[in-house]
């Protein structure tokens, strides 16, 4: 909701970029945009399964460094959304952010699941703006829901899953 907000508020201002680390990914965060658009009775144009337009202000999903950043036109302030990060190939993470040197990024939004200790826990450390969302902010999860995905997924997944938790792979 938030870069729906950055795109009403302003019209023609934002290209937004979607890095995510698969084509289905890439694809169903459009959808899911859409769907928001959708019920909340909000207008775009939806130009490819992975590109549309909110308000003058142009979305871009990708799922890799091929797909993308010649295309992105300059003259609007860039968003860059890493989406779950650490499962992001390096060798693309690198592509990319050598490509994006062309741009002027405005700003950078990198979410992830932890998954050991590695290129996000050392970017998380080095942000001065982070913030978590463990389980228990999520309303409608009690103790109970916590024990069965702790037997199904085991107490170390739990930790790094729904509490954010970097642990050491064994």
């Amino acid at each position: 909701m938030f870069l729906l907000d950055k795109c009403l508020s302003k019209k023609d201002e934002y290209n937004i970029l979607l890095i995510t680390n698969k084509n289905a990914t890439s694809a169903e965060r459009i959808e899911f945009l859409c769907d928001t658009c959708d019920s909340n009775g909000i207008e775009y144009f939806k130009h490819t399964r992975n590109n549309i337009t909110i308000n003058g202000n142009k979305f871009y999903s990708i799922a890799s460094h091929k797909d993308i950043l010649y295309s992105i036109p300059r003259g609007k302030k860039l968003i860059v959304v890493y989406d779950e990060y650490v499962f992001i190939p390096d060798i693309h993470l690198q592509k990319i952010e050598d490509s994006l040197r062309v741009h002027n990024v405005y700003l950078n939004i990198t979410t992830s699941t932890p998954n050991g200790c590695n290129r996000f826990k050392e970017l998380y450390d080095s942000c001065e703006n982070t913030f978590t969302v463990n389980w228990k902010d999520i309303p409608g999860r009690i103790s109970n829901w916590k024990s069965q995905q702790t037997q199904m997924i085991g107490s170390d997944a739990f930790e790094s899953e729904y509490n954010n938790k970097f642990i050491m792979k064994k």
